[in-house]
């Protein structure tokens, strides 16, 4: 279910293993030592991951017993929450630890977002891109913000945004100031980026 891996914590929040009567950690571990799993140091913690031809026949699995929805719905709304917790973060004096998570989960973040659009959640799905404006222009993602998810654009715009979403007026992307400086830039870069995040959840060109 999980794309470019998965920390201890998503895992919790996402499988619910307690659910099982099992201990996450203790789960994982086994799943490693069967070579299932592998785990490495990432972000000052231990990120999972396995082979794609073992996660897609875990997801055939999820489909074949019906509850593949289910867990792409939970992996969705865990995603869509860190996008929404790391907005205020990515302007704040933890932003690099912010950035670096953003990337570590950029993919899983990525698929949560589809799910949105796929699922009709547009709204949802621009609030949590709207977060996610300062990671992809710090971090030189910009043109994937614009071109959004597939099928995007054959998706009705909301009826109604938040007056804070509502779309501004297109122009060029700016170029980040020199030296880090540039009240104008940033924003500029504001404005832009929440159109941006509009066209990624709404398809809209």
């Amino acid at each position: 279910m999980f794309a470019g891996g998965w920390t201890l914590e998503s895992a919790e929040a996402v499988a619910d293993p307690a659910e099982l009567g099992l201990d996450t950690l203790d789960a994982l571990t086994s799943l490693v030592d069967q070579s299932l799993v592998t785990s490495a140091e990432a972000g000052g913690q231990p990120r999972f991951a396995m082979l794609e031809t073992i996660r897609e026949f875990g997801r055939e699995r999820l489909e074949a017993s019906g509850e593949l929805a289910e867990a792409r719905r939970r992996h969705a709304g865990f995603f869509l929450d860190l996008a929404d917790a790391a907005g205020p973060e990515l302007t704040g004096p933890d932003q690099g630890e912010w950035l670096d998570r953003c990337d570590l989960e950029h993919a899983n973040l990525r698929a949560a977002l589809d799910w949105a659009v796929e699922a009709g959640e547009t709204g949802r799905a621009l609030t949590a891109a709207t977060a996610l404006w300062r990671f992809w222009q710090q971090r030189g993602h910009l043109a994937e913000g614009r071109r959004g998810p597939p099928g995007a654009a054959r998706r009705p715009r909301p009826p109604g945004l938040p007056g804070q979403l509502r779309r501004r007026p297109r122009g060029r992307v700016p170029r980040p100031p020199p030296h880090g400086g540039g009240r104008p830039a940033f924003a500029e870069g504001r404005a832009l980026s929440v159109d941006d995040a509009m066209a990624l959840a709404t398809g809209a060109t």
